[in-house]
């Protein structure tokens, strides 16, 4: 029905009786189809309140793509990157960002490092005058946000999505699981249970964490293997929630060394951390690497070249001899006293 009125709009030129009436009946044909649409949504729904329609029916896909979308417009988009590291790393960190990045690439401003370290009055009068020298004055750069606390409320998105790097620990992830999803927040308030709890789950009605609200250019996480260690751990899951354009991982160790076994199931869940389309549920991607899995642990010579190609896709990989920078180890004996 559309190409009738766009060809009658093509063939006609602007201005004339025939362009202008098929431009409006357009214009009225896609308001009805919306409408149209907007009502099948409103009829689903109640469809799966009364536990009628079915899971994997093509109306749970048409809500389903219905909901993301509403969710992802939802969001607050930035260009800032989710930095995510153990507690113990977090100085170090900092140390590394300050030593090696070189601010006078990003900006000639001087660069806002905000050290949040706990909710309290003092702490939101630094965040008002950083606001107010960031976006409104214009005279600071807004590059590091520390999450030293890691578990006191976290500033709003807005302040959060500032921020070039937001630099925060693994305990925040575990502290605020607790709260629940962003997406189970947005249900709350809508009134609507997910078809997809389980039999007798509630949903808590606490406010999600910033962090979930924000759509994060990059979500890196330093000493990444963790992130492979399935969905009983709070802080992977939401990892999971975290929603960003592009998700890295950070490891030495990307499998843990105990067996063959174990190690192809520490790959499978970074994968699933990854969120990588290559294993999504609806390209097989389970049963492509359960088929892998079996010949690696048969010990099959081929799995091994089709693993190595796999990860070759999403994979880099850097050895001590592929940094420069690195100084040849200079070694020198010393002989100590022992004390009585």
């Amino acid at each position: 029905v559309k190409l009738i009125f766009s060809n009658a709009m093509t063939y006609n030129p602007a201005g004339n009786d025939l362009h202008e009436l098929a431009s409006t009946m357009l214009e009225t044909f896609e308001n009805l189809v919306r409408l149209f649409k907007t009502e099948q949504l409103k009829t689903a729904k109640k469809s799966f309140s009364n536990n009628i329609a079915r899971a994997n029916s093509q109306v749970a896909l048409l809500l389903a793509t219905q909901q993301r979308r509403e969710y992802m417009e939802s969001l607050l988009p930035s260009a800032s990157n989710l930095l995510v590291v153990p507690v113990t790393l977090l100085n170090h960190w900092e140390e590394q960002i300050k030593c090696h990045i070189n601010i006078a690439y990003l900006t000639n401003k001087e660069p806002i490092i905000f050290r949040f370290k706990a909710d309290d009055s003092e702490t939101r009068k630094e965040i008002q005058n950083t606001r107010l020298k960031a976006s409104v004055l214009k005279e600071g750069f807004p590059f590091l946000f520390i999450d030293l606390s890691g578990n006191a409320n976290l500033p709003d998105p807005d302040f959060l999505a500032m921020f070039s790097i937001v630099l925060t620990t693994t305990k925040r992830f575990s502290y605020e699981w607790r709260n629940g999803s962003f997406e189970e927040e947005i249900k709350c308030s809508d009134g609507f249970k997910s078809p997809y709890a389980e039999h007798g789950s509630t949903v808590q009605p606490l406010s999600a964490c910033p962090l979930l609200k924000i759509y994060f250019t990059r979500l890196i996480v330093d000493e990444g293997h963790s992130m492979g260690r399935g969905q009983q751990n709070n802080a992977i899951l939401f990892a999971s929630w975290i929603s960003a354009n592009r998700r890295w991982c950070m490891s030495g160790t990307p499998t843990p060394q105990t067996s063959a076994r174990s190690g192809m199931s520490n790959l499978l869940g970074l994968m699933g951390f990854l969120k990588h389309e290559f294993f999504n549920a609806r390209q097989n991607g389970d049963s492509t690497w359960q088929t892998l899995s079996r010949s690696w642990n048969e010990g099959s010579l081929a799995s091994f070249f089709q693993l190595r190609s796999v990860l070759a896709l999403l994979m880099i990989r850097h050895t001590k001899l592929d940094i420069d920078e690195l100084p040849i180890p200079r070694y020198q004996r010393t002989w100590l006293e022992m004390s009585n």
